[in-house]
């Protein structure tokens, strides 16, 4: 499936309970991302919903949300899309949670401490990926 879109041009969906935080990822990715739409969710149901109605780019999930959890997003997702690159994103640092993100079949795993520094390379890197497949 190859994408038609500039660099920049992305539907961006974000799932994270914490609407604060969301509210400055939101930010920080459309000032690097120019012109993308980034859509919210603060639940994995609907994230699910989003995913499935609307296709988007990539996926940034937060483990931990109400009514479905970040791995069970990925897991429902990527048996229905396995090519929507998936980024989960925590502040759990155990060996359990980056495990079970590789069996679900995530595609990248980011410490919430880090995103400044990783989610932006992670980002174009799986980005770009998808526009060549």
């Amino acid at each position: 499936m190859k994408k038609t879109l500039h660099k920049s041009d992305y539907l961006i969906l974000l799932a994270d309970d914490n609407e604060s935080f969301s509210q400055t990822i939101i930010h920080f990715i459309k000032s690097r991302f120019k012109n993308s739409k980034v859509l919210y969710t603060n639940n994995g149901k609907e994230a699910v919903d989003l995913a499935f109605s609307q296709m988007p780019d990539i996926i940034i999930l937060d483990i931990n949300m109400p009514v479905l959890s970040g791995f069970q997003v990925v897991s429902m997702v990527k048996k229905e899309y396995p090519f929507i690159p998936i980024i989960i994103i925590t502040n759990y640092n155990e060996n359990e949670y980056r495990l079970e993100a590789k069996r679900v079949m995530a595609d990248a795993f980011i410490l919430k401490k880090n995103l400044s520094t990783e989610l932006p390379q992670v980002m174009s890197t799986l980005l770009s990926a998808q526009i060549v497949k």
